[in-house]
C-alpha cells in the first residue's frame, strides 16, 4: 500500500470516528430532558434547539430557528435577558440564573438558566440550558406556608402541645403555651426534663407515672392531675396523648396536648363552652447522562456521573448501572425491551442511587436508541437529582399530618369560614358538638348555626377582623337536633389556602 493510500485510509477512519462522535452527542442533545438552545451572539438568533426546549415553550422548531427569544415572546421582563447576556459576556458563563419566562402552552414558568460560550461553524455562540423549577418552587412555597400555618395555630392555641421521641428518649418539642399553663420557662424544661414530673402535686404523681408507662408501650392515654406553680398556686391539667408508629409499626413518638382545666373543675358548666381557632394555609442539580448495552453494561457516562460516583470514567464503563441502584428500586427500572414498545421509545422513572455521599433520588428519562435499521442497540438514561424535591414532599407530608393531628386532637370545635361566611373546614369536635356530618357542615354557612349574631354583623366582623389577632365574644349555636349551646368564640383573620 502506498503512503498516499495509507494516509487516505487514516483520514477516512478519522472522519468516520468524528461522524460517529458527532452523531452520539447530537442524539444526547436531542433527547436530553433539559431544555437546551444554541444562539448566535452577533444577532441572538437561535441556531438549534432540542426537543425538551420545544416542549417547554410550546413552539415548533421551524418557527424557533433563526429567530430571537425576544421575537418569540419568551421573556416576561426583557431586562432579565440583558442581565443574563451581560453576565455571560463579562464572566464567560452563567450558572443557575433564576428568572420567570412565558411558555405558550404552560404559561408563566420559573426556570434556572445556565449558559456558556462556544463556537459553531466559526461563529461565536452561546449554549443555554434551561431547567424548569416551577413545581419545586410551588412545593417549597406550600411547605413554607404549611409550617407557617402550623406555627400560627400553635402560637394562639391555649393548650400546651408536646412531642416525646422514644428512640432518643427525650422531649423534642413543647409549645409556647407551656409557659402560660405551668408558669415555668420552656428553656428550664429542656434543661431539666424531670421538671415535668416534679411540678405535679405529690398526691397525683402516681397518675402521671402510670400514664408514662402506658406511653412507653405505645398506648394512648388520658389523665387529669394537679400541678403546683412557682407562685404556689394549684392548677388542674387534662393531659391526653397518642402514639405515632413508623412504617414497621415500631413506636416512634408520642404526641400530647395538656390543657388547663382549672375553671372546668371549679364549674362543670364550662365543659359546654367551646373555643374556635382559625388556621391559615398561606400556601439545580446537573443531570447525569449514561448509555448501556442490552445487558445493562455502561458504555458511556458523562462527567457529572463520574463526579457523583467519585470514580474515573474507565472504572465505570463495563459495569452495570443496576449496581448503583437501591435494591428496593430495581424492579421499577426500564429496559430496552419495555421502552422500545412505546410509541416515543421513552419513559420516565424515579429511583434511588447508592453514591459515596449517600442515597440520592433521581428522576430518569430513558430512551431506547435504535440503529439505522430500527434495531435496538442501547438504552440512554438522563437522570436529574430530585432528592430535595423528595425531601420537601416528605417534610410537607409530616407537617400536614402534624397540623391535622393537632387540630383533630382538640376537644374544642375549630371552624374556617370564608369572607361570605361559608364554612370551608371543620375539625372532628365540631361534628360531634353540633350533630352534623362534616359534609353537611361544609355545605352550610356559619349564619345557619349562629342564632344570636346577624349575618350583617358577621360580615362586618369578617371584613374588619385584624390579621393574626383574635377577638373573644359570646354567642349561641343551634345543634342539628335543635339544642341551643352557649359558645365562647375566639375569632380572627388567618391565612387559608394562600388567602386571608
Amino acid at each position: 500500500m502506498s503512503r498516499k493510500s495509507a494516509l487516505n485510509s487514516v483520514q477516512k477512519q478519522a472522519k468516520e470516528q468524528l461522524r460517529a462522535s458527532e452523531q452520539r452527542f447530537a442524539t444526547i442533545f436531542e433527547n436530553s430532558p433539559v431544555s437546551i438552545a444554541i444562539t448566535r451572539l452577533r444577532d441572538n438568533h437561535l441556531l438549534e434547539v432540542n426537543r425538551a426546549w420545544l416542549d417547554l415553550w410550546g413552539i415548533e422548531k421551524q418557527e424557533a430557528v433563526h429567530k430571537t427569544t425576544n421575537e418569540l415572546g419568551l421573556w416576561i421582563n426583557p431586562d432579565d435577558r440583558t442581565q443574563v447576556m451581560d453576565a455571560l459576556n463579562k464572566q464567560g458563563q452563567v450558572e443557575n440564573f433564576e428568572v420567570k419566562l412565558r411558555s405558550r402552552t404552560r404559561g408563566e414558568r420559573v426556570v434556572l438558566i445556565s449558559a456558556g460560550k462556544t463556537v459553531v461553524n466559526g461563529e461565536a455562540c452561546a449554549i443555554l440550558q434551561t431547567m424548569d423549577i416551577t413545581e419545586r418552587r410551588t412545593l417549597e412555597k406550600s411547605l413554607h406556608e404549611s409550617n407557617l400555618r402550623f406555627e400560627q395555630i400553635i402560637t394562639h392555641v391555649p393548650e400546651a402541645f408536646w412531642m416525646f421521641d422514644h428512640r432518643e428518649q427525650k422531649m423534642i418539642y413543647v409549645s409556647p403555651a407551656y409557659e402560660t399553663i405551668y408558669g415555668r420557662s420552656i428553656a428550664g424544661f429542656y434543661e431539666n426534663p424531670q421538671q415535668h414530673v416534679e411540678v405535679i402535686h405529690p398526691d397525683d404523681r402516681h397518675i402521671i407515672l402510670i400514664a408514662l408507662a402506658k406511653q412507653a408501650l405505645g398506648e394512648p392515654t388520658e389523665a387529669e392531675y394537679r400541678i403546683v406553680r412557682v407562685d404556689g398556686s394549684v392548677r388542674w391539667i387534662y393531659d391526653r396523648s397518642s402514639p405515632i408508629f413508623d412504617a414497621n409499626k415500631q413506636l416512634m413518638r408520642t404526641t400530647g396536648i395538656a390543657t388547663d382545666i382549672t375553671e372546668r373543675k371549679q364549674d362543670e358548666e364550662k365543659l359546654r363552652l367551646s373555643q374556635v381557632r382559625y388556621r391559615s394555609l398561606v400556601e439545580a442539580q446537573k443531570d447525569l447522562v449514561s448509555r448501556s448495552d442490552p445487558s445493562g453494561k455502561l458504555t458511556f457516562v458523562n462527567d457529572a456521573y463520574c463526579q457523583l460516583m467519585k470514580l474515573p470514567r474507565e472504572d465505570l464503563l463495563g459495569r452495570t448501572y443496576q449496581e448503583f441502584v437501591h435494591p428496593d428500586d430495581l424492579s421499577s427500572l426500564h429496559t430496552i425491551e419495555n421502552i422500545a414498545f412505546l410509541d416515543t421509545h421513552r419513559k420516565y422513572v424515579e429511583s434511588r442511587l447508592l453514591t459515596p455521599s449517600g442515597v440520592r433520588w433521581f428522576g430518569w428519562d430513558s430512551t431506547a436508541i435504535l440503529d439505522e435499521n430500527g434495531v435496538l442497540i442501547e438504552l440512554q438514561g438522563v437522570g436529574r437529582d430530585i432528592t430535595e424535591r423528595k425531601q420537601a414532599e416528605e417534610a410537607l407530608r409530616h407537617s400536614e399530618q402534624k397540623y391535622r393531628d393537632l387540630i383533630n386532637g382538640m376537644n374544642d370545635t375549630v371552624w374556617v369560614v370564608d369572607e361570605h361566611l361559608q364554612i370551608i373546614d371543620v375539625n372532628a369536635a365540631a361534628t360531634v358538638t353540633l350533630g352534623y356530618t362534616r359534609n353537611e357542615l361544609l355545605n352550610m354557612r356559619i349564619s345557619d348555626i349562629d342564632i344570636v349574631i346577624s349575618e350583617k354583623e358577621m360580615l362586618a366582623m369578617t371584613v374588619n377582623a385584624p390579621l393574626n389577632r383574635f377577638q373573644v365574644f359570646e354567642t349561641q349555636h343551634q345543634t342539628k337536633d335543635g339544642r341551643i349551646i352557649p359558645i365562647e368564640v375566639n375569632a380572627g383573620m388567618v391565612f387559608y389556602m394562600g388567602k386571608p
